[in-house]
């Protein structure tokens, strides 16, 4: 009977083991070989520690989908390796991107969440000043690209690099910083004062500005799906707060 999941019992004949001579076990990394697959390729969060060869015979780019990142799934990772390496949009050319969505853990919006950290290329014919060593997502970029024609880093055969998450996917707010896209907040606010309350629906969220003082009570609460916001201020310019 085969593991249901990786070292759960170690001596078994299962897809994760290789049985050696005296009946040894050792056990194998699950491999994923691009090959000609021309269709996007998600990875899943059971598929951590994976090695995802780059070997592309498609003549097209390959476009690979890392997961929306659950908190209890922080720590997963996924091993690259370029093998096979081409032009932009040719055989040879790869696009990884984020996972996360705006408000649904199990769904993935490509590119929602950011990268960071550098990553380390092999460049054979780096030959100018202007050649790089390394690839730097710029800030707000979810998609990571590789080529040798790439003007922000040309990577070569041999390149190997390590995908972790370390920490949650952003559900909610883009981790690019999108703001105003009207989808989580109804806001209702009830002044001290006898003068009429914002009512704002489908926001962003609230911001305590300076001119709050003591007593002003703010309540949140949510569905499961939007956040319910009711406030008690002292000042009618608590109105300009709300973040649209």
């Amino acid at each position: 009977m085969a593991n249901p999941m990786y070292g759960q019992n170690k001596h078994d004949n299962s897809a994760d083991l290789i049985i050696g001579e005296k009946g040894i076990a050792y056990p194998r990394r699950n491999v994923i070989s691009m090959g000609a697959t021309t269709a996007e390729t998600d990875l899943t969060a059971a598929q951590s520690s994976s090695l995802i060869v780059l070997n592309s015979t498609a003549g097209q780019i390959q476009v690979i989908n890392l997961p929306t990142v659950k908190p209890e799934n922080v720590g997963i990772y996924y091993d690259f390796v370029v093998t096979v390496i081409g032009n932009s949009a040719a055989a040879g050319s790869y696009t990884i991107n984020t996972g996360g969505h705006a408000s649904d853990w199990d769904s993935a919006t490509k590119g929602y969440d950011d990268f960071i950290g550098t990553l380390k290329i092999v460049d054979n014919v780096a030959v100018t000043t202007a050649d790089k060593s390394n690839i730097v997502p710029a800030g707000g970029e979810g998609a990571l690209i590789i080529a040798d024609d790439t003007t922000n880093g040309v990577a070569d055969v041999g390149t190997s690099f390590r995908l972790t998450a370390v920490i949650a996917s952003t559900i909610g707010t883009s981790a690019g910083g999108t703001t105003g896209d009207a989808e989580t907040v109804v806001f209702r606010e009830f002044p001290m004062a006898d003068e009429a309350g914002a009512v704002t629906t489908s926001q962003d969220g609230v911001t305590i500005a300076a001119a709050s003082i003591i007593g002003d009570t703010v309540d949140v609460i949510t569905d499961g799906s939007s956040w319910f916001i009711t406030a008690m201020v002292h000042e009618i310019a608590h109105t300009d707060d709300v973040d649209a």
